[in-house]
C-alpha cells in the first residue's frame, strides 16, 4: 500500500524487507531447510508466541516484488539521468529478493518434513510446549510453501519446470495440511478443526481460477497440464478461493493486497464468479463423480459453495451494483459488458440454469442422488429469487415451477425437503398467503402419520409428493407451524389495527364511519385467514403425531391460535355493542366451524399426550394455557341452551 502511494520509496522498502529477511534466510545451497524457523519463535516461561510472521514476511516481499516488475520499467523510462543510481539501487535490493526466493523455492522442493521435524511422529497438542511450538512450526511453513507457490506461478510466465516447482511446493504444503488436521483435531469432530487463513491473495486466486478453468491459449497449454493434472490442486484453489470470498461475506474485506478496496474486491468476485459458474455447467457432477478417487469435495461442489457465497455476498454488500455484477458474469468473449441490463430478466436465466440442474438431480435413481449438492442448489435459487420482480412472469414461473418439483419429487431426504419447503414457502409468501397451502400440507401429514384413534379410515392425501412418512414429522410439521405462527402474527397485527379503529369510530353519528369499507376489508381478511388456520389445526390436532417439539411447538400456536380467536370476539362485542360494527356472516361461520371443531376434537387432543388426560395437562405449560382458554367455553349440560 505504501509502494502504491509514493513510488519513490521502493528503495527504502526494499532495503527493508532485505534485511529482515537476511536474519531468517540460511545463504548456504545444501542447507536443508532454507530458512531459521528457530528464529521466529520466543518462549517466556510457560508462554510460547510467535516473535517474527516469517510467511507474512515472505508475502510482503512477494506482493513488493510483483509491484515492482509491473510498475518500474515503466517509471524507469521517464527517470532522468541523475535518477540511476536510484534505479540502480531498486534493482539491485529487487534481484537480491528474487535469489533469495529463486533459492528457498529450489531447497524447500528438496526439503522434507522430516527436515523441519513436522512429520507423522511430532507432537501438535496443545497441552505440551512441544506441541504449541511445532504447531506454530507447522503454521509457518504452510505460509511460506503457499507464498511460495504464488510467487512461482507469478514469476514463471507459464514455464513448465515452474508450474512443476509450484506442484511440488502444493504436494508438500498438502501433506503438512494433512498431517496438521489429524494431529490437532484428534479426538474432536472433523468440522471443529479449522485450516489456518491461507496468505494466497484475493487477485493470484482470481487469476489462477480463471488460468485453470478457462485458459484455452495454445501456448499456455503444457505449462498448465501440469496444474491441471491434479484433481486435489484444483480443489484446493476452489478452497482458498471460498476461504477469501467467506471473508468477505463476513466482514466486507478479506486478506492481503485490494483485500480493503471495495472496487477491487467487486471485481474479483465478479471474475470468480464467471468462472466457478462456467465450471459447474460445463462439467457434470455425475461425470466428476464417476471417476472421484480422492477424498473430500468434488470441484463441482465446490463451485456451488462458492457461487452461493458470492450471490449472498453481493447481495448483502453490493446491491447497488447487481446491475453491474450479472452483466459482468456474462461478459462476452471480447470483454464488453451488456448495457441496460434487466435484473429480473437476466437472473431468471441464471436461475433456470440451477433448475436445470436440480432436475437432471431429480431425474436419476435414489442412489445417484447427491444430496449435498441439491440442497446447495435450492439454496442458490432461494438466493437468486429474491432478485426477482414479484409482480413478473418469471416470479410466478419460479413458484409453478418450484410447486411442481414439491409435488412430484418423492426423495426421502430430510435436508432437501427442508431446503425445498422453505424455498416453497418464502416464494408463496411473497404472491399470496400460504394459508391454503398450509391446509393441503396439513392433509399431508395427518394422511402419513395417521389418525389418534386407530379405528378412524383416513382419507388419504398427497398433495405433496415431498410429504411422506419420514419427512411429515418433525421436518415438514416444523415448517408448516413456523409458518402458522407467522399467519397468526399476522393476525393478531389485523386485530389490534381493527380495535384502534374501533376506538377512534366512538362518537361518530349513526352516519357510520368513513373508513366503513376499509375495516369491513381487514376484518374480511383476518376472518379468512384464521378460517384456514383453524382447519389445518383440524387436521394435525387429529394426527399422530410422534412426542417431542412437534407437540410442544402445536400445542404452543393452537393457545395463540385460541387467544387470538377470543380477541377477536370481544372486538365484535365491543363493536355490537357500541353500534360501530356488525357481525357478518364470515364471523358467524367462523364461530361456528371453531365450535363444531373444539365440541369434536378436543378430548382427542388431550388424549394424544396422556391417556390419564389430566396429568400431563398440569405439567405442561402450553397445555395448561390451552385449559385456560377452553374454560370459557359452554359445558356439555350447557350446549343446548
Amino acid at each position: 500500500d505504501v509502494l502504491r502511494r509514493n513510488s519513490q520509496l521502493a528503495n527504502t522498502i526494499l532495503h527493508t524487507l532485505l534485511s529482515q529477511m537476511k536474519q531468517y534466510y540460511e545463504p548456504g545451497e545444501d542447507l536443508l531447510p532454507p530458512l531459521k524457523l528457530e528464529a521466529c519463535i520466543t518462549a517466556q516461561g510457560d508462554h510460547i508466541h510467535l516473535q517474527e510472521p516469517l510467511a507474512q514476511l515472505l508475502s510482503c516481499v512477494q506482493s513488493c516484488l510483483a509491484w515492482c516488475r509491473q510498475t518500474l520499467p515503466h517509471t524507469n523510462a521517464h527517470h532522468d539521468d541523475e535518477d540511476a543510481d536510484d534505479d540502480d539501487a531498486d534493482s539491485s535490493f529487487q534481484n537480491e529478493l528474487e535469489e533469495q526466493l529463486d533459492s528457498i523455492t529450489l531447497r524447500m522442493v528438496k526439503s522434507e518434513l522430516e527436515d523441519f521435524e513436522l512429520d507423522k511422529s511430532a507432537d501438535f497438542s496443545s497441552g505440551t510446549n512441544v506441541g504449541v511450538k511445532n504447531h506454530l512450526y507447522a503454521v509457518l511453513v504452510l505460509g511460506v510453501l503457499e507464498v511460495l507457490m504464488e510467487y512461482n506461478f507469478t514469476i514463471g510466465d507459464y514455464s513448465v519446470n515452474r508450474f512443476q516447482d509450484v506442484l511440488s511446493l502444493f504436494h508438500r504444503h498438502h501433506k503438512l495440511w494433512e498431517i496438521l488436521k489429524e494431529k490437532s483435531g484428534k479426538g474432536k469432530p472433523a468440522s471443529s478443526w479449522k485450516s489456518p487463513r491461507s496468505l494466497l491473495t484475493f487477485h493470484f486466486l482470481s487469476h489462477l481460477l480463471t488460468n485453470l478453468f478457462r485458459d484455452n491459449t495454445q501456448s499456455h497449454e503444457e505449462s498448465l497440464s501440469v496444474l491441471r493434472s491434479s484433481n486435489e490442486f484444483q480443489r484446493y484453489v476452489v478452497s482458498m478461493a471460498l476461504q477469501k470470498v467467506q471473508q468477505v461475506e463476513e466482514s466486507g474485506q478479506a486478506d492481503g493486497p485490494d483485500g480493503q478496496s471495495p472496487k477491487k474486491v467487486f471485481k474479483y468476485l465478479c471474475d470468480m464468479t464467471r468462472v466457478l459458474l462456467w465450471r459447474y455447467t460445463s462439467i457434470p457432477s455425475a461425470v466428476e463423480e464417476s471417476v472421484k478417487k480422492e477424498k473430500g469435495k468434488t470441484i463441482s461442489l465446490l463451485c456451488l459453495e462458492g457461487l452461493l457465497r458470492i450471490f449472498n455476498t453481493v447481495q448483502s454488500r453490493y446491491q447497488y451494483k447487481m446491475e453491474q455484477f450479472l452483466s459482468a458474469i456474462d461478459m462476452s468473449e471480447e470483454g464488453e459488458e451488456q448495457e441496460n441490463v434487466n435484473i429480473t430478466d437476466k437472473t431468471a436465466f441464471h436461475i433456470w440454469q440451477f433448475q436445470r440442474s436440480l432436475a437432471t438431480q431429480l431425474s436419476g435413481s435414489e442412489e445417484e442422488f447427491n444430496s449435498k449438492e441439491a440442497q446447495l442448489l435450492v439454496n442458490i435459487l432461494s438466493t437468486l429469487s429474491r432478485l426477482l420482480d414479484r409482480a413478473s412472469q418469471q416470479f410466478a414461473q419460479m413458484l409453478t415451477w418450484t410447486e411442481k418439483i414439491c409435488k412430484e419429487s418423492s426423495l426421502e431426504d430430510v435436508q432437501f425437503c427442508r431446503g425445498l419447503m422453505n424455498l416453497l414457502f418464502s416464494l408463496h409468501t411473497l404472491h399470496r398467503s400460504p394459508v391454503g397451502l398450509l391446509r393441503e400440507l396439513s392433509q399431508d401429514i395427518h394422511s402419513h402419520l395417521g389418525d389418534i384413534d386407530q379405528e378412524v379410515e383416513i382419507e388419504k392425501h398427497s398433495h405433496f409428493a415431498i410429504v411422506s412418512l419420514k419427512t411429515a414429522a418433525p421436518t415438514v410439521m416444523l415448517l408448516v407451524l413456523s409458518q402458522v405462527a407467522k399467519v397468526l402474527e399476522e393476525v393478531e397485527w389485523l386485530i389490534i389495527k381493527l380495535k384502534g379503529q374501533l376506538e377512534a369510530d366512538r362518537g361518530m353519528t349513526e352516519e357510520g364511519s368513513p373508513c366503513s369499507s376499509a375495516q369491513e376489508a381487514v376484518e374480511k381478511a383476518a376472518i379468512l385467514q384464521l378460517a384456514t388456520v383453524l382447519t389445518a389445526f383440524h387436521e394435525l390436532m387429529q394426527t399422530a403425531i410422534p412426542a417431542g417439539s412437534c407437540v410442544d411447538v402445536l400445542l404452543k400456536e393452537l393457545a395463540k391460535m385460541y387467544n387470538i380467536l377470543t380477541a377477536l370476539v370481544k372486538y365484535y362485542i365491543q363493536g355490537y355493542t357500541g353500534h360501530t360494527a356488525h357481525l357478518s356472516p364470515r364471523f358467524e361461520k367462523l364461530v361456528s366451524t371453531w365450535h363444531c371443531f373444539y365440541k369434536q376434537q378436543h378430548l382427542h387432543l388431550f388424549s394424544t399426550f396422556d391417556v390419564g388426560g389430566r396429568t400431563h395437562s398440569q405439567s405442561h405449560p402450553a397445555m395448561g394455557e390451552l385449559g385456560d382458554v377452553s374454560c370459557g367455553q359452554p359445558q356439555r349440560g350447557e350446549q343446548q341452551s
